[in-house]
C-alpha cells in the first residue's frame, strides 16, 4: 500500500465520520501534520513499522479536504511537541457539519 492509498483511506474515514455526524455536530480530529519538509513527507514504504509517517497531511491539505467533504472548519489547535509521546507535529481540527 503506497502513501497515496493510505492518505485516501484516511480521507475516506473522515467522510464516513461526516456521514455519521448529525447536523450541527462538531468533530474533533487529530492528525500528525507535515510542515512541508521533505524528510517529513509521506513515504512510499514502511507502513508496517511507521504508519504515522505515511498518514501525515499538511495543515492546508487537511483543511481543504475537510471542506470538500462538507465540513465547516472552525479552528485548529497545534501541538508542535507532545511530551507525553516524545513526538512532534500534532494538529487538532474542530470541524462542524452544517
Amino acid at each position: 500500500m503506497n502513501c497515496f492509498q493510505v492518505q485516501k483511506k484516511g480521507l475516506k474515514i473522515l467522510k464516513l465520520g461526516f456521514e455519521l455526524l448529525g447536523n450541527n455536530g462538531v468533530a474533533l480530529i487529530q492528525i500528525r501534520y507535515s510542515d512541508g519538509n521533505n524528510s517529513q513527507k509521506s513515504k512510499r514504504w514502511g507502513y508496517k513499522f511507521h504508519p504515522y509517517s505515511m498518514t501525515s497531511y499538511t495543515i492546508e491539505e487537511f483543511w481543504e479536504s475537510s471542506k470538500m467533504i462538507g465540513f465547516e472548519p472552525l479552528g485548529i489547535f497545534l501541538k508542535p511537541f507532545q511530551p507525553l509521546v516524545n513526538d512532534r507535529r500534532y494538529a487538532y481540527f474542530f470541524l462542524m457539519k452544517k
